[in-house]
């Protein structure tokens, strides 16, 4: 779906990364749990999101030529929607479910 949604003109999805939802695995799981030392450090949270957001930008932008809408397209970027949400709360997010047989395939490949 990708290669699909590349062929518009002002749409670019770019390559898989396989390293944004290690990114958000970071934001969810390590800098979260990390609160109370981080704020001793008078890191706020709202520092902590704007490196994210930073970082996820920087990366989506910098795999691909220009283009008025950006997508990301990750293995198992799904399961970060939240984080991503909280991030990017103007974002707008396209579920596309595959059939089972192709995903088991494309897993085994």
């Amino acid at each position: 779906m990708r290669v699909l949604l590349d062929v518009h003109p002002d749409v670019r999805c770019g390559p898989e990364t396989h390293i944004l939802p290690l990114i958000l695995n970071l934001y969810t799981f390590k800098i979260k749990s990390l609160h109370t030392r981080l704020e001793l450090a008078n890191i706020t949270e709202d520092l902590v999101d704007s490196i994210f957001i930073k970082a996820i930008s920087t990366l989506i932008h910098e795999i691909g030529p220009p283009a008025e809408r950006m997508c990301a397209k990750d293995p198992f970027i799904d399961l970060c929607l939240k984080q991503l949400l909280d991030l990017y709360p103007n974002a707008k997010f396209i579920l596309m479910v595959r059939d089972g047989r192709a995903v088991t395939q494309s897993i085994l490949r």
